[in-house]
């Protein structure tokens, strides 16, 4: 479950990328709105959609912008906790 604090860290360095981006985020619904789409998310994937957002779009974030940044983040993530296949051969051996 994506925790408070780092949703903030998330949606704070989105702000900072996209100084012109228009949400209003010192409106708490608002931001709730935001958080409901990403609260089962857990830490590490949110702020990867976060920076995979930043890589890949030009433009501010929408949430459908955002969800869509959501899967290659979580195959990122992914990829980087599994051990590398040579070792699970090796340890199988």
């Amino acid at each position: 479950m994506l925790s408070k604090d780092k949703f903030r860290s998330g949606i704070s360095k989105l702000s900072d990328v996209y100084p012109n981006w228009a949400v209003k985020m010192e409106q708490a619904s608002v931001m709730a709105s935001w958080y409901s789409f990403f609260e089962n998310d857990s830490d590490v994937v949110f702020l990867e959609t976060v920076d995979e957002h930043i890589r890949k779009e030009r433009y501010a974030p929408t949430i459908a912008s955002m969800l869509e940044s959501r899967e290659p983040a979580i195959k990122r993530v992914a990829d980087r906790e599994r051990p590398p296949l040579k070792l699970v051969i090796e340890e199988r051996l």
